[in-house]
């Protein structure tokens, strides 16, 4: 099974859903966890909100 994860922490690695997902990949070896970092450039999108 394929699980994507839209992390939304601007923490990216740090956050405690990170620390959630590497348990859970401990766990569940057999699932494929793909995950984006949504939110590790949001002070870019925030400084560019004219281009909105």
């Amino acid at each position: 099974m394929n699980i994507l994860v839209l992390n939304g922490s601007p923490k990216g690695d740090k956050s405690v859903t990170m620390a959630s997902i590497k348990y859970l990949q401990v766990v569940f070896p057999q699932y494929s966890f793909n995950v984006k970092h949504i939110a590790q450039n949001i002070h870019h999108i925030e400084n560019n909100a004219g281009c909105f």
